[in-house]
């Protein structure tokens, strides 16, 4: 049987912003931060996520883009 791919994830440097607008306008949605994640210099990544499935049943669609989550 042929599998589909439900999800697409990424992470891109929290300074990125021509990367976070390309990915955004490809129906990423931010997902979360891994903090420290990349070094030289030491920042953290957003987490991004592409739903490319959408099932009525549960209620998966794609979502509109949002904000990055905000740094504690």
């Amino acid at each position: 049987a042929a599998r589909q791919v439900e999800n697409l994830h990424l992470e891109v440097r929290e300074s990125n912003a021509p990367a976070r607008r390309l990915y955004e306008k490809q129906g990423f949605c931010y997902e979360g931060r891994r903090k420290g994640y990349y070094s030289q210099p030491k920042e953290d990544a957003l987490l991004m996520v592409k739903r490319m499935l959408a099932r009525a049943h549960r209620g998966l669609v794609r979502a509109p883009p949002q904000t990055p989550p905000q740094k504690l």
